[in-house]
């Protein structure tokens, strides 16, 4: 299910689904962009992964990893500084310069 930001914008502001593998396995989604950046949580069989601003991860990101038995940790990646856009522009430029990026 999905929850318009407003009546015929067509745009989509929190999400929900349950999610079946071929194997069986389940796990339940749920994404959201009315908290601070855009969120997802993910509860599946063996714990549960929450993605912080998967959108816009160079300004803050974090992944949440917890599983039901054990340790939980968060893991968070900024590289050298560089946006995906950056990073994107970059590969383009070296393609029409006709280098490797």
């Amino acid at each position: 299910s999905a929850t318009e930001d407003s009546p015929g914008s067509r745009a989509d502001v929190t999400t929900e689904a349950n999610l079946v593998s071929t194997s069986g396995a389940t796990a339940r989604l749920s994404s959201s962009a009315l908290s601070i950046g855009f969120n997802l949580r993910l509860d599946c069989e063996f714990g549960s992964l929450h993605v912080t601003n998967y959108l816009f991860p160079f300004i803050y990101h974090s992944l949440r990893i917890e599983p039901n038995y054990g340790r939980a940790r968060t893991e968070q990646w900024y590289g050298d500084g560089a946006s995906t856009f950056e990073l994107q522009l970059a590969a383009f430029t070296a393609a029409v310069r006709k280098r490797a990026p």
